[in-house]
């Protein structure tokens, strides 16, 4: 368990003034899957790299300056990026440039709000509306600030545009120093809804979207040791942050449910991470220890790996892997790092359980679950975690 120390040589939070900017929102053609071509360019025709890279540098590529352009936006505003519909992708992408906002204000600089591009060329909603993620977000995550999407090429009289506070990368995934401020003084406003206790972060009604195959059974026994069973989802983004702010103790898989334990959970708390995959557990421990600077454990009793036969060994499908679980290990790291005080007493899964947790799957999946073969297994992402176990 350790609370380690940031690292250094993290991107630079600039923010680049462009007078006469041109927005150039995706066209309906510009959908190549989940990529979108788009970006802002100075009035002369050149790009402005913080203006492609609204994530990882895929979900947003580069284009060519426009050669028509009709609208003119008056006033000084600051680029959001592009305007997810996705929870996670909102939570994450959408939020990455408005650490930006509080320095402007502090700087005296007059804006009048954040302006984004739609996500789609045709989008069902009509501006000023937003999608009901995304809406729910800056109900919480507020900058103070008008919120605009735009899906027409126009030219800003000035446009602001931040470098990403955050991203799935690793330089970023820890987010910039004002990026996990501002999400973590959001999160305060949120008053906790409980005293202190423990809580566990399950994922057992999330569907097949990776897991351990026998995580009823890692529930059930942190039920029975006190845990409060919290199933995320099926409550409103601020319950979840009011919860996560009463945490003593918190226990979770790995998922992206644990972005938002970050921007909320308390410094004093403890957190045990249950790895389904190696490397997103290191890299959502950095996260947690990043933003919250409270003690993460992070408990790799994961046995062995299955993965849907279709797309085997893509990097699509270390996303969606179900994992058995090394019970004995998990019970004895739970125990030692002071998340139970006794080894629980497991009911522990058989041949036959396997067995219809694969139908199940595959009922539902129309794929077989399938033994991840050592030579897939060597291809697993590997995250370098920045904050090392003290000593």
């Amino acid at each position: 368990m350790w609370s380690g120390v940031l690292p250094e040589g993290l991107p630079e939070a600039r923010i680049e003034r462009v007078d006469g900017a041109i927005f150039r929102p995706p066209g309906a053609e510009d959908m190549q899957g989940l990529r979108q071509v788009c970006g802002i360019f100075r009035p002369d025709g050149s790009p402005v790299p913080a203006g492609t890279a609204s994530s990882d540098g895929e979900l947003a590529l580069p284009s060519d300056p426009p050669s028509a352009i009709a609208p003119h936006r008056e006033g000084a505003w600051v680029y959001g990026g592009l305007l997810f519909h996705h929870f996670g992708h909102a939570l994450i992408y959408s939020l990455a440039r408005l650490w930006a906002v509080r320095r402007l204000q502090e700087d005296g600089v007059a804006v009048r709000g954040v302006l984004f591009h739609r996500r789609y060329a045709e989008d069902p909603l009509a501006a000023p509306e937003l999608p009901k993620n995304a809406q729910a977000l800056f109900d919480i995550f507020d900058p103070g600030l008008p919120i605009v999407a735009s899906g027409e090429v126009e030219t800003v009289e000035t446009l602001y545009v931040p470098a990403q506070g955050i991203s799935t990368t690793p330089d970023l995934f820890i987010g910039l120093a004002e990026q996990r401020r501002f999400y973590r003084d959001c999160a305060a406003r949120i008053a906790p809804n409980a005293d202190p206790r423990d809580i566990y972060v399950s994922r057992t009604r999330t569907g097949w979207k990776g897991n351990h195959l026998f995580e009823a059974e890692i529930e059930r026994a942190l039920g029975e040791a006190g845990y409060l069973i919290f199933h995320p989802q099926l409550h409103s983004l601020e319950v979840q942050i009011a919860t996560y702010r009463s945490a003593r103790r918190l226990i979770a898989v790995d998922g992206s449910a644990l972005h938002v334990v970050a921007m909320a959970v308390p410094q004093a708390a403890k957190v045990a991470v249950i790895s389904r995959r190696a490397f997103y557990a290191w890299a959502i421990a950095d996260q947690i220890v990043a933003f919250a600077g409270c003690t993460v454990q992070v408990i790799e009793a994961h046995a062995e790996v299955y993965a849907f036969s279709r797309g085997l060994g893509r990097p699509s499908s270390w996303s969606k892997t179900q994992v058995t679980t090394d019970f004995a290990r998990l019970g004895a790291e739970l125990v030692a790092s002071g998340f139970l005080t006794a080894m629980p007493d497991w009911r522990m899964p058989t041949e036959a359980d396997l067995a219809l947790r694969m139908a199940a799957a595959k009922a539902k999946v129309g794929d077989d679950l399938v033994l991840t073969p050592p030579r897939v297994r060597r291809r697993e992402p590997f995250y370098q975690a920045h904050l090392r176990p003290e000593g």
